[in-house]
């Protein structure tokens, strides 16, 4: 099947639209910039955590199921590991990742 050049130069265009390029290779920080910086903001969260209290709709699963260590089936396996993980680390582990994410798709 032979296409017309115009067409094919409408599809580029439309692919782009469609499935824009990511700029992961474009970062400005070094890695160690990254690390510290994503380190210190899960450290500041953490901080924040301890005056989050856990109890209705904020960590609901937290309270009454992951801190209890009372599992049910639906939940995914991995979901184990959080027992090593207190709620005020389970904030700092969040909070940073929802934050760097928002702050990554402003910068585009």
């Amino acid at each position: 099947m032979i296409i017309s050049q115009s067409a094919a130069n409408l599809w580029t265009r439309g692919e782009a639209l469609l499935f824009p390029s990511l700029l992961q290779d474009k970062r400005d920080l070094t890695g160690w910039q990254y690390l510290l910086l994503v380190g210190g903001s899960a450290l500041v969260f953490s901080a924040i955590g301890f005056f989050v209290k856990a109890d209705g709709f904020i960590g609901f699963d937290w309270y009454y199921a992951f801190s209890r260590g009372q599992l049910e089936p639906y939940y995914p396996p991995w979901i184990v590991y959080l027992k090593w993980i207190t709620w005020p680390g389970l904030i700092g582990l969040t909070a940073p990742a929802y934050l760097w994410d928002f702050i990554s798709d402003t910068l585009r």
